[in-house]
C-alpha cells in the first residue's frame, strides 16, 4: 500500500480492525459527550474520498471528494493543529459539501488530524454542529486534539513503524493479533482523561 496524499497516507484495509475497535469507539464516544455537538466521527483517507467511522449523529459511511477538491473532512497541510471552520455554509470552499447540505448540516466544523509519527496524516477526528460559532477558538480544541493523538497512538501500537514516501511500501504487522493490546492501551488513557472531568473545554 502506497502513500498517495500530500503530507498524508492511506492505510490498508487491514486497519479496519483498529477503526472498529472498542478502544477507538470509546475515544470518539467520550469526545462526542465532551463537546455535545450534533455529530462526531472519524474521517479516514480512502480512494476518492473519506471513509467515515465511529459515527455519532451521522449515518453516512463515505463522502466522495468533489471534482478538483477535497471533502470538508480532509485535513490540509502537515501541521498538527486542528482546522476550525466557523460557518461552512458561508464558506464557498465547503458550502456545497454533502455534510453541509445534508446531515449533519454542518455550520461549525472542526477537525483534528490523526498524525502518525508526527508527520503523516491518515485522517481526522471531526466535530460538526448545525449552529455557526465565530467564538470557537483553538483553546477549545484541547480535548479534540488529545483524542486525535490517542487514536494515533493506537494506530502506531499495531506495529506500523515507518513511513516511506515515493514508491516504497509501508511496513506493517498484523493488526488482528494486537487487538487486545490496542484496547488495553486506550482504556488506560481514557481513564486518565475521565478522571480530570469533561467540563473545562465544553463549548455548550
Amino acid at each position: 500500500e502506497k502513500p498517495s496524499l500530500s503530507g498524508g497516507v492511506m492505510l490498508p484495509n487491514s486497519f479496519r480492525a483498529v477503526w472498529e475497535s472498542l478502544a477507538v469507539r470509546r475515544v470518539v464516544e467520550m469526545t462526542h459527550e465532551h463537546y455535545d455537538f450534533a455529530a462526531c466521527f472519524l474521517a479516514i483517507h480512502a480512494p476518492g474520498g473519506m471513509q467515515l467511522r465511529q459515527r455519532y449523529g451521522l449515518e453516512r459511511t463515505f463522502v466522495r471528494n468533489p471534482p478538483g477538491g477535497q471533502s470538508i473532512c480532509f485535513h490540509h497541510g502537515r501541521r498538527c493543529l486542528p482546522t476550525v471552520i466557523y460557518d461552512a455554509q458561508a464558506d464557498p470552499r465547503f458550502s456545497q459539501d454533502v455534510l453541509v447540505m445534508g446531515v449533519p448540516h454542518a455550520r461549525l466544523f472542526v477537525c483534528a488530524p490523526i498524525m502518525l509519527h508526527g508527520r503523516h496524516c491518515c485522517g481526522s477526528l471531526c466535530l460538526a454542529d448545525a449552529q455557526p460559532r465565530s467564538e470557537f477558538g483553538l483553546d477549545q480544541c484541547t480535548a479534540l486534539q488529545k483524542a486525535a493523538w490517542e487514536i494515533s497512538q493506537l494506530v502506531q501500537s499495531t506495529g506500523w513503524t515507518t513511513v516511506a514516501l515515493g514508491n516504497k511500501s509501508l511496513r506493517l504487522q498484523s493488526v488482528e493479533k494486537n487487538k487486545a493490546e490496542i484496547v488495553s492501551c486506550a482504556i488506560d488513557s481514557i481513564h486518565k482523561r475521565s478522571g480530570s472531568g469533561n467540563s473545562s473545554n465544553n463549548s455548550k
